[in-house]
């Protein structure tokens, strides 16, 4: 598995806030490192506190500033980012999530991201999705870690619209492992219609088992 360190640090020189990598599920931040021609665009933060079912925003600019104040922690951290592609008017969409305290309900959690259809459509072939885990296996004497382990992936989606896309993050459960880390992303490029002008604004969503 590729260093996070070394990714994180080559992201860094690329523009992308630390911020925004501090908050980034493995997997997603991995995507971004391996498209060199992409340049950060903007973000979003979204943190999730089971305790009280609180969810906090956070918006960082294309220059990588965002209001002040101390992230807090939480449950489970979301992000949606847009990368431009520096070849042409085409924008990589991002939406990765993080568990960052494991829930107990591991079930098929729904993801959505949406956009304005009169300004972007969603380019074909370009969807793909991923969730990944760390985790230990434990059988007395012998005791092994592992680090990015796939539990689902795919290049295609539940459901495709004209104004966004839905898939489902399928989080591992407790079958002869420990996990101690679940996360993943899912990934698309949009395609800015050519007869529109002006910006959209993309909404990201996802439903926990935990809080249903």
């Amino acid at each position: 598995m590729q260093n996070h360190c070394t990714i994180k640090s080559s992201l860094l020189d690329r523009g992308y806030p630390e911020v925004f990598l501090d908050h980034t599920s493995y997997s997603a931040i991995k995507s971004i490192y391996e498209k060199p021609y992409l340049e950060f665009e903007g973000a979003n933060i979204v943190l999730y506190n089971e305790e009280t079912g609180a969810f906090t925003d956070y918006e960082i600019q294309a220059n990588g500033i965002m209001p002040q104040g101390q992230i807090p922690t939480a449950d489970l951290s979301l992000t949606w980012s847009v990368s431009k592609n520096s070849t042409g008017s085409e924008y990589f969409v991002m939406y990765s999530y993080e568990w960052l305290n494991l829930p107990f309900w591991r079930w098929q959690d729904p993801i959505g991201v949406s956009w304005d259809s009169t300004k972007f459509e969603m380019k074909d072939d370009t969807f793909y999705k991923v969730d990944m885990y760390d985790g230990f296996y434990s059988t007395d004497p012998e005791y092994e870690e592992f680090y990015g382990a796939i539990k689902s992936e795919e290049y295609g989606y539940a459901k495709g619209f004209n104004s966004g896309v839905t898939w489902y993050a399928d989080l591992v459960g407790y079958l002869g492992i420990t996990a101690i880390a679940l996360y993943g992303h899912g990934e698309f490029t949009l395609t800015k219609l050519a007869t529109t002008s002006g910006s959209t604004t993309l909404y990201g969503h996802y439903v926990s088992s935990e809080s249903l």
